[in-house]
Formats: structure tokens, C-alpha cells, sequence
């Protein structure tokens, strides 16, 4: 990227702040929660050597931006990492923050985890709700040559995405900046169509709900997904995961890796 490009997303990314509240939360203890859990179930998928994989998000933000607070950032995850060794994963891949540059959002590590596994090229269906942020997403999708995706702007829109037919993978990352029964409805009426008419489809659902609630009910699974797995309630910050049976124990003892607790169900 030439010194103008530069300039012109800098500007891009300091009007938009005003309009997107987002870029003061990145790195938060919430995204170490959420990122952590996402390259790990990703690299478990990968293991499984499949034929397509797709990558959704329901609140997709940017690939990368600044992080407001790096040195509290590192505190954070240097203490989950002398608790549990499955972060150094995530540690390393934000690592360039530190020396900085920016935060690596959450379909920048999906993109950067996939590239060193057989779906190197996976599919992509990016929902982001805010216009400025849209418009900067597409621009750095542009410039990282990511040619393989759709870019939505309500989760409503889902079913016009057309993934394609060999896609037998999917990674769905629901994290709404508030959560409901319509956009849930929403979500798994995605992943049952998919499904019925794909059923050897391996899935994984992580729903990351902000709410400063003591306990949450997680709302039931898809059709045909098993779920919550597993699960970790760090408040205000609540996180789940749902998948396949074919694939269920080995998510969850995934997810235990980073402190996560196995669902009874």
C-alpha cells in the first residue's frame, strides 16, 4: 500500500470512529474470549482435511484496526496464557500489535488461520450493519485479494448468499451488538436449509453475547446441531459453541483447552 492509500484509509478509519462505537472496544477482554476459541476451533476443522470451508459472521467489523489499549491488552492475555497454554495461538498471531501495528479483527485471523491449511481459499459471507465500516471492510478485503466473498449489510439477507455447492465446512461466528429471537431465527433457519440440503456438513457456532447478566439461557440449537457444547461466562461477556455430533467432543474438549466449561446437555 503506496503513502496515499495509507492516508485515505487512516482518514476512512478517523471519521468512521465517530459513527462506529466498535473501535474503542477492540481488544478487549471479550475479543481475547472469542479470538482465542475461533483460531483454535478453525485449526481443529482444518485437521479434518475437507473438501470447502465457509467462513460466516454476523457482525464482521474489519480485518484489522487500531488497538486503543495494547499494553492492556497484553496484561489480559499474558494472564490467560499462565492459566491455560491454548492462548499462545492467538498471542502470537496479535503479537505485531505490541510493535504497533494493528489488531487482527476477527475474519483477518479467520483468513490468516485458514491460509496455512488445505482451505487456504475459503468462502466468505461478511455481515456489517455500519456503512462507513462496510465500505472500509470491502476495501481491505479488496486489498488483501480476497475475491472469494459476499459483504452484506443485515444478517436478514443471509439466504442470497450463494456458497458454493462444495463447501462441507462451515464456521459461523454470530456476534451481534444485541442479541434477539428474530436474529437468532434468522441464523438457524440459515443453518437448517444449509444443512438438509447438505448433510454431511461438519458445522461450528460460536455465539458471543454481550450482557452483564450472572447467568444466561443460551438460546437452543439449529435443527440437527447439538448445543451449547461448551461454554464460558466471563461477565459481561457470555460465549458458546454448537456443532455437528459428528465433531461435538472434540470441540469441546477443544474449547476446555481455554478455560471453557463442557455443557451437561
Amino acid at each position: 500500500m503506496n503513502f496515499r492509500d495509507k492516508a485515505i484509509s487512516f482518514l476512512k478509519a478517523f471519521y468512521n470512529r465517530n459513527s462506529n462505537p466498535q473501535y474503542d472496544n477492540v481488544g478487549n477482554l471479550g475479543d481475547i474470549l472469542k479470538h482465542s476459541a475461533l483460531i483454535n476451533l478453525l485449526k481443529l476443522l482444518a485437521r479434518h482435511n475437507r473438501r470447502g470451508f465457509a467462513y460466516i459472521e454476523t457482525h464482521a467489523f474489519l480485518l484489522n484496526a487500531p488497538c486503543p489499549k495494547p499494553v492492556q491488552w497484553a496484561r489480559k492475555v499474558c494472564r490467560e496464557l499462565s492459566l491455560y497454554q491454548a492462548y499462545k495461538d492467538y498471542m502470537d498471531a496479535e503479537r505485531p500489535i505490541m510493535d504497533g501495528g494493528n489488531y487482527r479483527c476477527s475474519v483477518g485471523l479467520a483468513i490468516d488461520t485458514l491460509k496455512e491449511t488445505i482451505f487456504n481459499k475459503p468462502y466468505l459471507v461478511l455481515v456489517e450493519n455500519n456503512h462507513e465500516t462496510r465500505s472500509i471492510l470491502k476495501d481491505q478485503l479488496l486489498r488483501e485479494g480476497q475475491k472469494n466473498c459476499t459483504v452484506l449489510k443485515d444478517a436478514f439477507y443471509l439466504n442470497r448468499a450463494i456458497v458454493p455447492k462444495n463447501v462441507d465446512t462451515l464456521f459461523m461466528l454470530v456476534d451481534p451488538l444485541e442479541f434477539d429471537d428474530t436474529l437468532w431465527e434468522r441464523i438457524t433457519g440459515f443453518i437448517e436449509n444449509w444443512t438438509s440440503a447438505h448433510p454431511s456438513t461438519k458445522v461450528v457456532l460460536e455465539l458471543f453475547i454481550f450482557d452483564g447478566k450472572e447467568t444466561v439461557d443460551y438460546p437452543s440449537p439449529p435443527d440437527g446441531i447439538l448445543g451449547p457444547v461448551s461454554f464460558i461466562h466471563r461477565q459481561p461477556y457470555n460465549l458458546a459453541v454448537y456443532s455437528t455430533a459428528d465433531i461435538a467432543e472434540n470441540v469441546a474438549r477443544c474449547c476446555s483447552l481455554l478455560g471453557w466449561k463442557k455443557s451437561e446437555n
